[in-house]
C-alpha cells in the first residue's frame, strides 16, 4: 500500500495556527496572508482566539478559531483549534471541551488539541475527550517561549491507549519573530482548495515537520519504505514499550547507533553516499541509504518487533524534525 509520494495529488505547506491584530498577534490578517506567502506556505489558517478572522488575499484561507474553555486536572483551561469554521459556536458549546469538540466535527471542521505540555495537561486530561483529529505535537511559540513546545509523550500515550489520533506541527505566532516558520503541515490533496485541504486533513493525508521533508512513505507486508530529504537520525516509537533508534556516522571514523542492538552490520562508504544494512537481534532488517540529496530507509520485518502502531519521527543534522502520522500494524 502505498501512502504517498511527492509524485502524486498537489503537495500544499501549511501554517494551522496563527493570531493577528484580530486578536493578540501583530500582524493585520493582510500582513499575515502576505508574510506566509511570502515564505512558501500554500494555504493557512488565522485562529484567533475566540474570533473568526475573514481574509481574502490571494492565498487559500481557512477559517478558523481558538477557543479557550474548561478546565483540566491542574485547574489550566483547554485550548482547541477548529478548521472550518463557519459561525462562531454558541455559547452552551463553548462552556463544554466535549460538546465543542463534538460540535466542531458534526459541522465538519478539523479540530485538534492545542500545545498539550504547554497546558499542562495530563494524560488523563487527553483520554477524557474523544473526536478530536489531532493533537499539536510541536509548537513554535510554546518552545521557545517557555521550553514545552514538544508533545511527543502525550501523542505516544494516546496512541498506546488505543486512540487514533493524528498529530500537527504550529506555530501558534504571535510575534512573528523567533515565533514563526518553526512548525507546519505538508498536506497531500487532491487540489488547492479549501474544501480538499480540510478532506486531506480529517483524513490524515500530511506529515508535520519543522525542517524535513518526506518524498515518500510506503508500507505492506509488514515493509516499510521512506525517502526523505537528509537526515541524521531515526526515530520509531511503538506500543508495549517497543520502538528503534538509528543515528548515522557524522564523521568517516563514528560507527552507525543502531537500537534494538544489531547482530549483523555492513557498510559502504564512499565519497558521495553512504549505505548501511544490519539486522536486529529481533529479525528485523534495516536498510539506510543516503546521499548529498536524499536519504532512503527500508525495514523489513517491522512485526517481529513492533507492536500497535508505528510513528515515526526523522532528525536532521541542525536537530530539525519531521513527524509522520502513525501506521497501524
Amino acid at each position: 500500500m502505498q501512502f504517498f509520494s511527492h509524485n502524486k495529488g498537489v503537495w500544499l505547506k501549511g501554517a494551522l495556527h496563527i493570531h493577528t491584530t484580530n486578536s493578540d498577534g501583530l500582524l493585520s490578517p493582510e500582513k499575515a496572508v502576505e508574510f506566509y506567502k511570502k515564505h512558501g506556505y500554500g494555504f493557512l489558517s488565522i485562529t484567533d482566539h475566540n474570533k473568526i478572522t475573514e481574509v481574502k488575499n490571494g492565498l487559500p484561507v481557512i477559517k478558523g478559531i481558538e477557543v479557550n474553555t474548561g478546565k483540566n486536572d491542574l485547574g489550566y483551561e483547554y485550548h482547541v483549534v477548529i478548521i472550518g469554521v463557519e459561525d462562531y459556536p454558541p455559547k452552551e458549546i463553548r462552556n463544554c471541551v466535549q460538546s465543542l469538540i463534538d460540535w466542531a466535527r458534526d459541522n465538519g471542521c478539523f479540530v485538534f488539541v492545542a500545545h498539550p505540555y504547554w497546558s499542562m495537561l495530563s494524560m488523563h486530561d487527553l483520554l477524557k475527550l474523544n473526536g478530536y483529529y489531532a493533537i499539536e505535537v510541536f509548537n513554535t511559540l510554546a518552545e521557545v517561549e517557555i521550553s514545552r513546545g514538544y508533545s511527543g509523550p502525550h501523542w505516544d500515550f494516546l496512541l498506546q491507549s488505543g486512540r487514533r489520533v493524528d498529530a500537527v506541527a504550529v506555530d501558534d505566532v504571535h510575534y512573528y519573530t523567533i515565533d514563526v516558520l518553526g512548525g507546519w503541515v505538508m498536506v497531500n490533496t487532491r487540489s488547492p482548495d479549501v474544501e480538499s485541504i480540510l478532506d486531506a486533513l480529517k483524513n490524515g493525508k500530511y506529515y508535520s515537520s519543522s525542517g524535513p521533508l518526506v518524498k515518500k512513505l510506503e508500507y505492506g507486508n509488514g515493509e516499510l519504505c521512506i525517502e526523505t530529504t537528509p537526515i541524521q537520525t531515526v526515530k520509531i516509537y511503538s506500543g508495549g514499550m517497543r520502538g528503534m533508534y538509528f543515528s548515522a556516522p557524522v564523521s568517516p571514523r563514528s560507527k552507525p547507533i543502531i537500537s534494538p542492538f544489531a547482530e549483523e552490520i555492513e557498510e559502504e562508504k564512499g565519497k558521495a553516499e553512504y549505505n548501511l544494512y544490519a539486522r536486529t537481534r529481533s529479525g528485523m532488517e534495516f536498510e539506510f541509504s543516503v546521499n548529498r540529496e536524499r536519504v532512503s530507509l527500508k525495514l523489513k520485518g517491522l512485526s517481529k518487533w513492533l507492536k500497535g502502531f508505528v510513528r515515526i519521527e526523522i532528525i536532521d543534522e541542525d536537530g530539525k524534525s519531521a513527524w509522520l502520522n502513525p501506521l497501524y500494524l
